[in-house]
């Protein structure tokens, strides 16, 4: 006959996942504990574990503790990334207790930063460092299970699909004219005609550029896909940066020198962002119908539209122009425009009319018969 498993029976109180202590007390005081353990064992009873305490710990005390954490093993660039991106959850979540949000309170905040002017895809980088909070907190035992997980995002609209005309990129050049953004001119002069990331420009050092051959090259620490290529340059893009460099008062081993740091820094890619929003500003080069934004990386994008639609590079040669790492980033990254939509319709328009014309007979397409040339008159005719 086993032990019934009753609030105070050595049964009851290990189901109930009591601690070891009062396991034994029940032991002790029962002459049917072991024989109710046997059972318990016998039976095959999974016996819960009781879970560790947990002290509660809100939102701004575990980025307090993830900062704690990180100082020192990221780099400053990426600790002011994150700092920048946190503020904002901090301003609004920060008096929460961490592991009582949802994945509502998420969706809520995305909401409340996109009505405040906040593009839908910082508003969603911004709960992404949160949930990097929510996994250091669970590894150091602030709370159980990260409430976040599983969180899904709503997809930001990209605002690399803006393509800019040769007009437009004019337009753009004047306005750096008339506010003196010589760095931003030297810019967007070199990514117009040659297509490199403005990232990858920018951390182009002096002895990178070979004017005589008229190119630029990229190492492989500093390319994106991390291999090394050498890229062209175009007679204007060259003309700037030839001025540019002579005009430069403390030169440095960057071409782009950051005006805050000292001379071993490159300009930042936030700096020449701002100036390019500038000149956009200026220039009244207006969005998208769909809203998106202008972003000076739709230089190259804009570029590669034109090699490809325009000019007729076939994928291989757009990929080595552009420093891809296959083919098939072109279907990503080139975008047709209303212009090259009625080119293209224009171009098959040409290429029906000057086809020859299907004559159908009794249901089935025949050619045309030939028809001969007329002949001259006879007054018109000359004898041999």
């Amino acid at each position: 006959m086993s032990t019934p498993a009753t609030e105070h029976s050595p049964l009851g109180l290990i189901t109930a996942g009591a601690d070891a202590a009062a396991l034994v007390a029940a032991v002790l005081a029962n002459p049917q504990a072991l024989a109710a353990m046997q059972a318990l064992a016998a039976g095959g009873v999974n016996v819960p574990t009781p879970a560790p305490a947990v002290a509660s710990c809100t939102v701004s005390q575990a980025i307090d503790a993830y900062f704690a954490a990180k100082t020192g093993k990221l780099r400053r660039g990426s600790i002011n990334s994150q700092s920048s991106r946190l503020r904002g959850v901090a301003a609004v979540l920060g008096g929460r207790e961490l592991g009582s949000l949802t994945h509502s309170d998420a969706d809520s905040f995305i909401a409340e930063r996109v009505e405040q002017g906040v593009s839908l895809s910082f508003a969603n980088q911004q709960i992404m460092g949160l949930i990097t909070v929510c996994r250091l907190a669970v590894r150091r035992r602030l709370i159980r299970e990260n409430p976040l997980h599983g969180f899904e995002f709503t997809a930001a609209r990209t605002r690399r699909d803006r393509v800019y005309t040769p007009e437009e990129i004019a337009r753009i050049l004047d306005a750096c004219v008339r506010a003196d953004l010589d760095a931003l001119f030297v810019v967007v002069s070199v990514m117009s005609g040659s297509g490199i990331r403005p990232i990858e420009l920018l951390r182009t050092r002096r002895a990178d550029v070979d004017f005589e051959a008229g190119t630029i090259f990229v190492p492989a620490e500093t390319a994106k896909t991390g291999v090394a290529r050498t890229v062209a340059l175009q007679p204007e893009g060259a003309n700037a940066l030839r001025s540019f460099l002579s005009n430069e008062k403390r030169p440095s081993k960057f071409v782009f020198r950051s005006s805050r740091a000292s001379d071993d820094k490159h300009m930042s890619y936030s700096a020449i962002n701002l100036a390019w929003h500038k000149a956009v500003d200026i220039a009244g080069i207006k969005p998208n119908s769909n809203g998106t934004c202008a972003q000076i990386y739709s230089i190259r994008h804009s570029l590669a539209s034109r090699l490809a639609l325009e000019l007729g590079f076939q994928p291989f040669e757009l990929a080595a122009a552009m420093g891809w790492g296959c083919v098939d980033e072109a279907a990503t990254y080139v975008k047709a425009q209303k212009t090259h939509l009625l080119a293209s319709a224009a171009r098959l328009t040409q290429a029906n009319a000057a086809a020859a014309p299907v004559v159908m007979k009794r249901g089935r397409a025949v050619k045309p018969k030939k028809t001969k040339p007329a002949r001259k008159p006879a007054t018109e005719r000359t004898k041999p």
